[in-house]
């Protein structure tokens, strides 16, 4: 599992960031994630993100293979870490949505030290395809558009699940400052 609850903690050793008084949230909510447990230390080890709350006793190991987007946003209500994870927290195993949103608060001042040594974690820990899935990998030879969906009339073409994966991009990207903005066609 990627995610894994730790209740008995351990300090990480060879932290290769470590970040104090940071607070976490994700969407969707979970129990292990309340007002109580969502303040305390990250870490960032050698194979996970490590979160540790102290009162009470709580936290979580994310392996980084479970975060599939992780960016700043300078905005919200405040600076903060955002990650994607293809993972839920094991009391939202159950839901559909296989996609969490995590943010991590913290002071600003740390937040691109941070994120300049996630990446570099991320990457030193890319996905592992198996042989099945690379039995499904596709090589393109020669570019062919007709394969792709490439205006809004083909929409109706996406499966059910290019249909769930194209709403969650929308609503993430969505961008109100070109809502006035002429489409062009």
């Amino acid at each position: 599992m990627a995610i894994t609850i730790l209740e008995d903690f351990e300090n990480v050793e060879d932290a290769y960031f470590t970040a104090n008084s940071v607070s976490v949230e994700c969407d969707p909510s979970s129990k292990y994630l309340s007002s109580d447990t969502s303040n305390g230390t990250v870490y960032l080890g050698e194979h996970q993100l490590v979160f540790h709350s102290k009162s009470p006793t709580f936290g979580f190991a994310l392996d980084y293979k479970a975060i599939i987007i992780h960016a700043v946003s300078k905005e919200d209500p405040q600076p903060h870490l955002y990650c994607q994870l293809n993972e839920q927290f094991p009391d939202n195993a159950s839901l559909e949505d296989d996609i969490v949103e995590l943010r991590i608060y913290m002071d600003e001042n740390q937040l691109d030290e941070m994120f300049a040594k996630l990446c570099e974690c991320v990457a030193s820990h890319p996905d592992s395809a198996s042989e099945a899935e690379l039995d499904d990998v596709q090589i393109i030879d020669s570019f062919d558009s007709s394969q792709f969906i490439t205006s809004p009339e083909q929409l109706d073409q996406l499966t059910p699940q290019g249909q769930k994966v194209l709403e969650h991009l929308e609503s993430v990207i969505s961008d109100e400052r070109f809502s006035d903005a002429p489409d062009s066609k």
